[in-house]
């Protein structure tokens, strides 16, 4: 029998979530962890926090927001934005996540 997965994409201004249309005109909807929460409670199946602006600004997705979802998801959750090695991998993982997503790094290198 085919049980969808619910895998909710959830996109990061610095450290607040927002809403976008192809990725502009960002707007604010929230903070990271209380969406954690809400997903917790609808018992969602993972979690990904995609931080739209670390590649641009020459960054990468928060260490501590990683370990702060970390700390209060139930879930498993993937974490992306500005990763451009193992050493960002490795600390990403060590925070709590278990995926993590490299999108612009994969085509330039």
């Amino acid at each position: 029998m085919y049980l969808p997965r619910l895998i909710p994409v959830l996109l990061l201004k610095g450290k607040g979530l927002v809403k976008t249309i192809n990725f502009k005109d960002p707007r604010y909807i929230g903070e990271p962890i209380n969406a954690v929460k809400i997903f917790n409670d609808l018992k969602a199946d993972e979690l990904v926090f995609l931080d739209i602006n670390a590649t641009k600004e020459l960054r990468s997705i928060s260490y501590d927001l990683v370990k702060d979802i970390g700390d209060e998801a139930y879930m498993p959750f993937a974490v992306g934005g500005g990763i451009k090695n193992m050493n960002q991998i490795e600390k990403m993982l060590e925070a709590g996540a278990e995926k993590v997503v490299i999108n612009s790094e994969a085509i330039r290198n």
